[in-house]
């Protein structure tokens, strides 16, 4: 029997027929690619008399797929809504079961007006409540990060890589959006001022809705929060008549919203800092270290999620900047760094319960401008300097193991790199540009394995940088473009970016 045939013979009238005969030649990949087929054109699937009659919990657990393919929430909401017209008596007991399961926030307004209009959710109280929590979500931005579950969750399955900011060399290879600077040596460094997310399905980089064009900016940090990016402090450039460039560390903090491609101002920081750190614990948000134009910093941020104010908390032992953390087991672990003017080893843990700092194992190597991610329990260290005086970058790994306070060897990267950025995104973790040894900026994505212990290369960064920001974040690649009642409150068409804009890169097939 031909698998493949079946599978080109399939349509939504005999798929019935040919599942069972599927089931009784033990064809497993069968079923699964059904439901592939009807992810992939649900639109088709829900103008034909079978979906009228899926039982709810088949039409519920196909709405909760992050995998199933409309053109909006706007648009799921009717096709659900003609499931429920096709016998509303008897669905009425369900409603709320099934209409839960529309994402109208990551729509936004538009498909919360279309719902709000809908006879049912005026006489239905659970339905009623359904817009409430809409409401309250549209109403107050900068709690929406705090907000996790199937009614705010972008339809995509896989996380996708982005940047925001780093250093850039003026040079003719990559002068697009800054040629109105007034730069005039090419190896005059500056922040660069255009932010993107990886495109994998066509492996082009794309600009990251409204928060495509900023300022120019360098060394901030963004955090994954829940599918947001909570992109915090930095530097801030600005060039001046003369050419030559000046910069600032800012207080400014932004949540990036990646299921409307949208942004929006949160507190800002009690003290301006760049070269920072920062990790999340459930509920609270670190800024640790750093330095401002004057000195390095020692105090330590929290942002409460409940509370959304910055407040100072225990701060480091030392002043430190350019070092690295991430969150482990329900602490913060702070490592290398520059202290004192020496790049350094040490390993600061701190415990939020107690507000308190302890010294752990330090690292095998000393490092400053490096990367540190958890994965699975254990935190991994690469890449950076060894010392401020000499301009070797590392190529050492290390990974730390908590239960045992020691720090192990692993394979070490392909390239040298410092100021790079790490990511952990589909079981791999990527190093994010940087420089080099001869200080030589880096666009390469080195990628490594933590469960075979080796490197390979992702991909290659938008242009070589140093000093950026990086995270994993859902955004539907489905979607290219953006209409007007696609965003959330603000005038999105004016950020929006069409296929022209890409030229050849893009094929007709993206």
């Amino acid at each position: 029997m031909c698998i493949d045939f079946i599978k080109r013979k399939m349509t939504f009238e005999n798929a019935s027929d040919l599942l069972c005969i599927g089931d009784v030649f033990s064809i497993e990949s069968l079923r699964p690619y059904y439901r592939d087929f009807v992810m992939k054109n649900f639109c088709d699937f829900a103008q034909t008399d079978i979906f009228l009659k899926l039982d709810v919990e088949l039409l519920v657990d196909y709405l909760l797929d992050n995998a199933l393919k409309v053109p909006s929430e706007a648009k799921l909401f009717e096709f659900v809504l003609r499931w429920y017209n096709h016998d509303p008596k008897e669905r009425e007991q369900y409603a709320f079961t099934v209409f839960d399961k529309v994402r109208y926030v990551v729509h936004g307004w538009p498909a919360i007006h279309v719902a709000s209009r809908c006879e049912l959710f005026q006489t239905n109280q659970k339905c009623k409540e359904i817009l409430k929590f809409c409401e309250d979500y549209m109403a107050n931005a900068e709690k929406r990060y705090t907000f996790y579950d199937h009614r705010t969750r972008a339809r995509y399955n896989e996380k996708t890589l982005v940047q925001i900011g780093g250093i850039t060399k003026w040079s003719n290879t990559y002068s697009e959006g800054m040629s109105f600077y007034p730069i005039y040596h090419e190896d005059m460094e500056c922040g660069w001022d255009l932010n993107n997310y990886y495109h994998s399905d066509s492996g082009i980089w794309l600009p990251l809705g409204c928060m495509a064009n900023l300022n120019m900016m360098s060394h901030s940090t963004i955090t994954e929060i829940n599918d947001f990016g909570i992109v915090c402090g930095g530097f801030v450039y600005d060039i001046e008549s003369d050419g030559f460039v000046d910069h600032a560390p800012t207080k400014g903090v932004k949540m990036f919203q990646s299921s409307g491609m949208s942004y929006f101002e949160l507190d800002d920081l009690r003290h301006a800092r760049g070269c920072h750190a920062a990790a999340y614990l459930p509920g609270c948000l670190y800024v640790i270290g750093g330095k401002d134009n004057r000195q390095p910093l020692a105090s330590v941020e929290a942002l409460k999620n409940d509370e959304g104010k910055w407040k100072y908390v225990k701060p480091l032992p030392k002043p430190l900047f350019e070092h690295a953390a991430a969150a482990c087991g329900g602490k913060i672990y702070v490592s290398g760094g520059i202290e004192n003017r020496e790049v350094t080893n040490k390993v600061w843990c701190y415990d939020p319960a107690l507000n308190k700092w302890y010294k752990r194992a330090p690292m095998l190597t000393a490092r400053s401008s490096h990367g540190m991610v958890t994965y699975k329990d254990r935190l991994y260290a690469c890449g950076g300097r060894r010392s401020l005086s000499l301009k070797s970058c590392l190529t050492s790994m290390e990974m730390y193991v908590p239960e045992e306070n020691k720090w192990k060897h692993l394979t070490p990267m392909r390239h040298d790199a410092a100021h790079v950025s790490l990511v952990v995104m589909n079981e791999k973790i990527l190093v994010c540009g940087g420089e080099d040894s001869k200080n030589f900026l880096i666009d390469l994505i080195q990628q490594y394995d933590p469960e075979k212990d080796e490197w390979s290369i992702y991909g290659t960064l938008p242009r070589p940088l140093r000093g950026l920001a990086c995270c994993a974040l859902t955004i539907n690649q489905d979607r290219l473009s953006y209409d007007d009642d696609s965003d959330d409150g603000s005038n999105f068409s004016a950020h929006a970016f069409s296929l022209d804009d890409f030229g050849d890169s893009m094929d007709d097939s993206s």
